[in-house]
């Protein structure tokens, strides 16, 4: 019997505890009831609270307002997101826009060499040539930082920097810090043969006589501002090697018979993967310079990207691609040209593998057009693709006098020409010639789309003109003869209701 008793009596103390341990469970305080606050806390152990509380039969069912929330608010940050985008996209920059330059501080573990403790003045009438020269060469043979504080140093004689692929050096001036080729100087201010790891930061540079601002077979350039008088007829940054950076760097030029930017190979050495990035140009001279065509027998360059970039130079090409093997073009603004926006001729090899694509380019009154092939060595401007740009002023949006081999010419819009939206000319030219997708609105009595050529292989669809635009096509049987369509009419005008009249 006692032992019977014994097991009545652990059996009630269980109970006991159970029941205890449910009391427990229901209390608000309990910690069990947050645990979605928890940092950290898993998904299942959200659940498995859920569910126990409706087990349990409690009063307060907690909300599933969890997942829809998260959808809403997705749904909402993707609607913020292609709205940012597309005004983006169509705001024009109301004022020029320009660079700042920061306050540029290096690795406190590197050498610093201040051109003043050298004995430079930097009063823009001491000649500094020879304190700069020594605290510049101090840095590179150190593998340092050559430091100048704000000032204005005088110069009279080119600085070299020999080659020696295994030094490092940089330049960086304080703000306000102004490097001056004298009004008497000939040949760059500063001469870079090093073929790796030069750069420069927040530097301003000014050459008042002939030559440029700086010629370097490297360069890495960042913040820096470059200018020249109108009687320098020296380009005013010369680069010429591979994986090289100029961004974010300011180019005021006078003369309009120079570049304000040049990318051009020198002999015995590759030029490939450079980037010109977020760049400011202004003045009377021209913009960008891709190949001159010096040495065909040495290859050319390869692989360039201008991107992001601000044109308001008024010179007669604000970008001119002569020699290279594939340059993207994409995302610039131009504004103003009084020539043409983005030239593409022959120097040398000549320009293949072009893309011309995402840019907003607004040319003057009496600019050419926005982008034109231009006559030079035997013509050859091959693998041309002009897509998503806008495109408008000028006599011309695209004028094809030299007749790219291989163009594709899709979805551009263009507007406001004063003699026609596209132009393709020259006679007896068979090449793969695309146009597709571009809406051209132009004013009345000015022609969407001008063919001269005779016996060539075009493709044509889905182009949409103004209601009221022309087209004039010479020998339109033989054109119509090679022109095809794909899924649609070569031509649609913007108004239906007036293409119906039609």
């Amino acid at each position: 019997m006692k032992k019977k008793y014994a097991i009545l009596f652990v059996a009630l103390a269980l109970l006991c505890a159970l029941a205890l341990l449910s009391a427990c469970q229901k209390e608000p305080g309990n910690p069990s009831e947050s645990n979605t606050d928890v940092p950290g806390n898993g998904a299942g152990t959200s659940v498995a609270t859920e569910t126990d509380s409706r087990e349990e039969g409690s009063d307060t069912v907690p909300e599933e307002t969890v997942p829809e929330t998260v959808p809403e608010t997705e749904t909402e940050t993707e609607t913020e997101t292609e709205t940012e985008i597309e005004t983006e996209t169509e705001t024009e920059p109301e004022t020029e826009y320009d660079i700042t330059q920061p306050e540029v501080m290096c690795e406190m573990n590197q050498s610093y060499y201040n051109v003043k403790d050298y004995g430079a003045v930097g009063d823009g009438l001491t000649d500094d040539t020879n304190s700069i020269k020594k605290c510049l060469l101090d840095a590179y043979y150190h593998s340092g930082v050559a430091y100048f504080p704000a000032g204005q140093y005088l110069v009279y004689k080119t600085i070299t920097l020999p080659k020696d692929d295994s030094k490092v050096m940089k330049v960086i001036g304080d703000k306000g810090a102004v490097l001056i080729g004298d009004d008497t100087m000939e040949g760059p201010i500063l001469k870079v043969n090093m073929k790796y790891n030069f750069s420069m930061y927040n530097m301003e540079m000014e050459h008042r006589g002939q030559g440029s601002c700086i010629d370097a077979l490297y360069l890495w350039a960042r913040w820096c501002r470059f200018r020249a008088d109108s009687e320098n007829a020296s380009g005013t940054v010369v680069f010429h090697g591979s994986n090289c950076r100029v961004i974010e760097c300011s180019f005021d030029v006078e003369n309009p018979q120079v570049y304000c930017l040049s990318y051009i190979k020198t002999r015995d050495e590759i030029s490939i993967n450079d980037h010109i990035v977020d760049n400011v140009f202004r003045g009377a001279a021209m913009g960008i310079l891709v190949g001159d065509g010096d040495y065909p027998e040495d290859g050319r360059c390869e692989g360039l990207k201008i991107n992001g970039n601000y044109f308001y130079n008024t010179g007669a090409e604000q970008i001119r691609v002569a020699e290279i093997l594939h340059v993207n073009i994409a995302h610039n603004v131009l504004r103003n040209g009084e020539g043409i926006g983005i030239a593409l001729t022959q120097a040398g090899h000549g320009a293949d593998g072009v893309y011309i694509n995402d840019n907003d380019i607004v040319m003057a009154d009496s600019g050419l057009a926005c982008i034109a092939t231009v006559e030079g060595g035997d013509n050859y401007i091959s693998s041309v693709n002009i897509n998503n740009n806008r495109l408008v002023g000028g006599q011309y949006g695209v004028y094809d006098q030299v007749v790219i081999t291989r163009a594709f010419i899709r979805e551009n819009r263009i507007s406001g020409q004063s003699v026609a939206g596209y132009f393709i000319g020259r006679t007896g030219v068979r090449n793969m010639y695309g146009l597709f997708d571009n809406v051209i609105d132009e004013p009345e009595g000015i022609l969407s789309i001008q063919i001269t050529s005779r016996t060539r292989l075009i493709s044509m669809a889905r182009n949409v003109v103004g209601p009221t635009n022309e087209y004039l096509i010479q020998q339109e049987e033989m054109f119509l003869a090679g022109c095809t369509t794909e899924k649609g009419e070569n031509l649609t005008r913007l108004d239906p209701s007036e293409q119906a009249e039609e």
